[in-house]
C-alpha cells in the first residue's frame, strides 16, 4: 500500500508535482524495501542516499515509523530541476500540450 498518512497528509504528498518522476520512481522502490527490511541500515546499504542523493530505505522506514513526510528539503536539486520543453512551430497558433500520460503513470504509483 503505497499511501500511508501523516496527520493527514500522504507519505508523498509534499513531493509530487515537484520532483521528478524518475526520483519518484526510485523513492517507490525504496518504499518498497523499506516494508521488507525497516530501519536496519546493515541490510539497507543506503545506497539511494550515496548515489543518488535520495531518502534510502531505512530513512524511509523511519518517517513510517514517527508518522513524518518526506520533506523536499531531504530531495537532492537535481531532481527538482523540472524542464518541459516544447517546440512549437510558429505556423501553427495553439499546441496541443497535455500531461495526462504523466498523471495516469502518478495515479498508478499513489
Amino acid at each position: 500500500m503505497l499511501e500511508h498518512r501523516f496527520k493527514g497528509k500522504v507519505l508523498w504528498s509534499r513531493l509530487v508535482r515537484n520532483i521528478s518522476r524518475e526520483a519518484l520512481h526510485h523513492l517507490v522502490l525504496e518504499y518498497n524495501k523499506a516494508l521488507e527490511i525497516g530501519t536496519d541500515k546493515s541490510k539497507c546499504g543506503c545506497l539511494s542516499l550515496i548515489t543518488y542523493e535520495l531518502p534510502c530505505a531505512c530513512m524511509i522506514a523511519l518517517k513510517i515509523k514517527n508518522d513524518t513526510a518526506i520533506r523536499l528539503e531531504e530531495i537532492h536539486t537535481h531532481w527538482k530541476r523540472l524542464r518541459f520543453e516544447y517546440e512549437v512551430d510558429p505556423k501553427v497558433k495553439k499546441a496541443d500540450i497535455s500531461l495526462l500520460p504523466e498523471w495516469d503513470i502518478l495515479q498508478v504509483y499513489f
